[in-house]
């Protein structure tokens, strides 16, 4: 998660892995690790931002990687995230960080940086997701990779937020207003969590996503440092088209910011 007055994952956290266990996170790190080889990286150490409730920093951790570290904004999503990890013995540190202000403890750095399932778009504005650039960037090793995806504007646009679902005893409704002038995408979610003894909880959260642009995002990324920026669509081989629901983008730093 990243930031956004509107954005609690509060309730959420709780129920998260069980309306998300059909997140294809393994699939999509292993897309990132393909484009690694291909650009001979062989990354060791990874940070991985806005990492919820740990879904993907954990299979990070199964594959190999070391140290291993994971943040997100919400308290209650990190909380999940050690207790899993604490269950599973997985050596992950875990914080509780802005993405607009990334950093790990005595200036230490890292190969690579992933930030996953579209948690950039919920940075509501230009300049805060420069600024998300620009802390990765002195997060990372010079060399280093950082890897991150995005909703696509099309994706936004057309309601993709727009749901109803029951998944065992969770039920949501989610409903999506689209502004086309300013690119943001609110979302009013609302859930149904049925206990065994027919009680219920009800809660709702209102979550806003911003349809950044490529061209906004490779110039952030150039401007903090970063360069050999490549966007793939739906995680394919192949660039975004116009109706491409989500973008998969790489780089590769090349300087510190100054």
């Amino acid at each position: 998660m990243t930031s956004s007055e509107n954005n609690s994952y509060g309730a959420l956290a709780g129920v998260y892995d069980h309306i998300m266990w059909t997140v294809p996170h393994s699939a999509w790190l292993s897309r990132i690790e393909r484009d690694l080889r291909d650009r001979r990286k062989r990354p060791r150490s990874v940070f991985d931002i806005a990492c919820g409730t740990g879904l993907g920093t954990e299979i990070l951790f199964s594959r190999g990687y070391s140290p291993v570290y994971g943040a997100d904004l919400s308290p209650e999503m990190i909380s999940v995230a050690r207790n899993k990890a604490n269950t599973a013995g997985s050596a992950i540190t875990y914080f509780v960080q802005n993405a607009e202000v990334t950093s790990l403890p005595d200036g230490l750095t890292v190969d690579l940086v992933t930030c996953l399932f579209d948690a950039l778009n919920y940075v509501t504005t230009l300049d805060g997701l420069y600024r998300v650039f620009t802390s990765v960037a002195q997060t990372l090793n010079v060399g280093g990779v950082f890897a991150f995806d995005l909703n696509a504007p099309y994706a936004l646009r057309q309601g993709l937020f727009n749901q109803e679902d029951a998944i065992g005893n969770i039920r949501h409704v989610w409903k999506a207003t689209w502004d086309e002038e300013t690119r943001l995408c609110t979302v009013n979610m609302d859930f149904w969590r049925t206990h065994p003894d027919g009680s219920e909880d009800v809660f709702s959260e209102q979550h806003v996503q911003r349809a950044h642009t490529k061209d906004e995002v490779r110039d952030g990324l150039r401007s903090a440092g970063f360069h050999e920026i490549l966007f793939w669509g739906n995680y394919a081989d192949k660039a975004p088209n116009s109706k491409s629901d989500r973008w998969l983008v790489t780089a590769v730093l090349k300087e510190k910011p100054k």
